[in-house]
């Protein structure tokens, strides 16, 4: 797609519009509740409501559930979403590093290629750092298998290490979820970003500076940040509206809503 100098995305979504024309995949996205949060509709009902409202076509989802107390529960229900709806989702397999021993054997019962073929870990939650030895057990499968990680990144500490774990497993995708979430850290996964070419920036976040898509942009390229929501963990429509109104090309936009996580999925089948 070639920007024209017409802003069709901005003019769509200022309408009320849904974004038919273009492709949308959210590369972070989740199923269910949390503790802490009144999160009133969240299965996958919900989410294709929402996704029809915002002409998202795909999202990337994992469970709530697997990033907090139940993983293997967490595992099944995304399984069975994507399952009944492949079109409209991929699946995460949520790993939880404390228990070592269902590791492996998670991952084989999931993983399968074009459905359900990547790994989304939230070391926070999880209480376990993202170095630590049982998370390179899941890198390792990972780079054997030239897969796709998805990780909860927050705090400049953080990003400095998955730049470290980039560079040593270079055949892993690594998309840094919320990009580091803090200003010092998000300028460091830029850094991180320019320097790794398997390393991908996640627009994902409750809050957002101004000017953060443009710097991404112009300091990485459009060519390695996706779009995400956080859904329904957040609402959807700010994420789309933060790429949708930024000052970039409408060829860059195409890329970060939808283009660039295709080629990822696309890799992976």
């Amino acid at each position: 797609m070639i920007d024209k100098g017409f802003h069709e995305i901005r003019e769509t979504l200022s309408r009320g519009e849904p974004l038919k024309k273009f492709t949308i995949i959210d590369c972070h996205a989740h199923l269910g509740q949390w503790f802490n949060f009144h999160i009133p509709e969240y299965d996958e009902k919900s989410l294709i409501k929402s996704m029809d409202i915002l002409g998202i076509d795909k999202m990337c989802i994992s469970a709530l559930l697997s990033i907090g107390p139940d993983f293997l529960y967490g595992n099944e229900w995304v399984h069975k979403v994507v399952k009944q709806y492949p079109d409209r989702f991929f699946g995460y397999i949520g790993v939880n590093p404390n228990y070592p021993e269902l590791i492996e054997s998670e991952i084989e019962k999931h993983w399968e290629r074009g459905r359900m073929s990547a790994i989304k870990i939230h070391p926070e939650t999880h209480d376990y750092p993202p170095d630590g030895m049982e998370y390179h057990r899941v890198y390792e499968i990972l780079q054997e298998r030239r897969g796709l990680l998805l990780s909860h990144v927050w705090g400049i500490d953080n990003v400095k290490v998955f730049g470290k774990l980039a560079k040593q497993y270079d055949s892993v995708t690594f998309i840094l979820g919320h990009s580091g979430g803090v200003p010092k850290a998000i300028y460091e996964a830029i850094k991180v970003a320019s320097e790794c070419n398997n390393v991908y920036l996640d627009l994902t976040g409750s809050f957002h500076y101004e000017g953060i898509v443009e710097l991404m942009v112009r300091e990485v390229g459009a060519d390695r940040v996706l779009f995400g929501t956080d859904a329904p963990f957040l609402d959807s429509r700010p994420a789309v509206g933060r790429v949708g109104y930024a000052e970039i090309s409408e060829e860059d936009k195409a890329k970060i809503l939808g283009l660039n996580m295709k080629k990822i999925l696309d890799s992976l089948i």
